[in-house]
This record gives structure tokens, C-alpha cells and sequence, in this order.
């Protein structure tokens, strides 16, 4: 019964506005938001995010306006609304940028990596990735760095795999086509070995 859940939490966020608890009321207006947009109440949904974000924003908690917008990309990745949904990725990374905070910046920079070789944007998903790649690598963070290791090593993958598609395709005529492409099937132990290799030569 997400109508009234979602009433029961817009109470919670009336108590908070009376305590003057900014941050509180961000919060329960989020998780109010969320609860009308899996109940179909997309602008009243909206309306929640955009009101939670504005507090959070007032009170300087970038990681709560993070999660807002992040709820608004699902929103609309699950539309199938990716360009919109590419955008306010972007602008959680400009946010993180702006905040001085790079390990967000660079997680963020990974999931638009992802988005992004998700619809086959290979060149793109490899630059973004590569960015994150050095963030991590100058923070020193070596779960950064791993995850931003896997991500290229998809890249890269997806890489491997469209070239060969191209070529089978080309010749289609005089060869067999497999119904599916076994690509590459050392590829994450090699890019361990690699992720292993810039921890010891010092870079995470």
C-alpha cells in the first residue's frame, strides 16, 4: 500500500520541518518519493526528489543530493529514457567534483562507464573508465582501483567482441556462425594479474 506508506513517511517529514531537522526531512521526503514512484505517482515522486535535494543542498550533505538524483537516473533508466538517464549521471559526477571528493567522483565516473558500454558506446565507456582509473590511482585507493580494473577489463571485452562480430559478419558466407561468442575466457584471471602488478610496482 504504497498511498499510505508514503502518507505515514510525509508526516515523519512535517515533524522534522517542525524541529527545524533539514537534513531529517531530506531524508523522509526521499524515501516518501521513492515510495510514490514505485506506487505510479511519477510527479509526485518527482516533486519529493526535488524538494529533498534542495534541502540537502541547503544544508551542504552532497552525498544525500547523490542519492536523490541517483533515484531520478533509475527513474529514468527505467523508463528506458537513457539519454536523461546519462545526463543527471553526469551531473552527480559535476556534484562530486564540485564537493571536492574524488573517490565519489571517480565511483560515479565508473557507473556512467558502465551505463554507457551497457548501450555499446565502447570509445566513450573506455575514456570515463580510464579517467576513474587515475583518480583512484593518485588516491591511492586500491578497491577503486580494482573496480575501475574490472570495468576496463569489460571494456575491453565488449571491444574483442564487437570486432570479432564485425569480422564473422563479413564473411558470413563462407564460414560458420556460432550462435554465440565465447570471447577471450582468461580475461579476468589476466586482469587481476595486471591489477596485482600496479599494487606492487606502487601505484594503489
Amino acid at each position: 500500500d504504497t498511498r499510505r506508506a508514503s502518507s505515514t513517511v510525509y508526516k515523519a517529514a512535517e515533524i522534522h520541518q517542525s524541529t527545524g531537522a533539514k537534513g531529517k526531512k531530506a531524508a523522509a521526503l526521499h524515501k516518501a518519493g521513492s515510495m510514490d514512484l514505485a506506487g505510479g505517482e511519477t510527479e509526485k515522486a518527482l516533486d519529493a526528489f526535488g524538494k529533498a535535494k534542495d534541502l540537502y543542498g541547503q544544508v551542504g550533505d552532497h552525498n544525500g543530493m547523490a542519492a536523490v538524483m541517483t533515484s531520478i537516473k533509475d527513474m529514468h533508466s527505467s523508463a528506458g529514457r537513457f539519454v536523461e538517464s546519462v545526463q543527471v549521471q553526469k551531473e552527480i559526477i559535476t556534484l562530486f567534483h564540485n564537493a571536492v571528493d574524488p573517490r565519489g567522483e571517480g565511483k560515479s565516473l565508473l557507473k556512467l562507464a558502465e551505463m554507457l558500454l551497457g548501450k555499446n558506446e565502447i570509445a566513450k565507456a573506455s575514456k570515463v573508465a580510464e579517467v576513474a582509473m587515475g583518480m583512484f590511482a593518485t588516491l591511492q585507493d586500491r578497491d577503486g582501483m580494482k573496480d575501475a580494473m574490472e570495468c576496463l577489463g569489460a571494456v575491453k571485452h565488449a571491444r574483442v567482441k564487437a570486432e570479432l562480430e564485425s569480422v564473422i559478419d563479413r564473411n558470413s558466407d563462407f564460414m560458420h556462425v556460432p550462435r554465440s561468442l565465447i570471447v577471450d575466457p582468461g580475461l579476468n584471471k589476466r586482469i587481476t594479474d595486471e591489477y596485482g602488478d600496479l599494487v606492487r610496482r606502487g601505484l594503489a
